[in-house]
């Protein structure tokens, strides 16, 4: 054979060929052997609860920063206002 020749099923015959082809019961027993065991399901359940725990709560504290600095704002409008009355009328 001519060197970076590779040998395909076909070329190696009609017992290369069968055994080549992966059957039904041998897929079903490698899916069988690669799947997650139910600890490993509720570990990575568990993981995945946290992240979406860890989202929520950092939304919440986003939305109190959010919330304390808008009653700081409208706190010092309510302080400020007498003054800008006082401003407004003298114009």
């Amino acid at each position: 054979m001519p060197s970076g020749h590779q040998q395909t099923p076909r070329s190696l015959g009609s017992r290369a060929v069968k055994q080549h082809y992966i059957s039904k019961p041998m897929l079903n027993k490698q899916a069988k052997l690669c799947r997650q065991s139910p600890l490993q399901k509720a570990v990575s359940f568990g993981e995945n609860a946290l992240r979406v725990v860890g989202t929520v709560k950092g939304l919440y504290e986003a939305g109190q920063t959010v919330a304390t600095a808008g009653r700081a704002v409208y706190g010092a409008m309510q302080t400020a206002a007498p003054y800008f009355a006082t401003a407004a009328s003298v114009l």
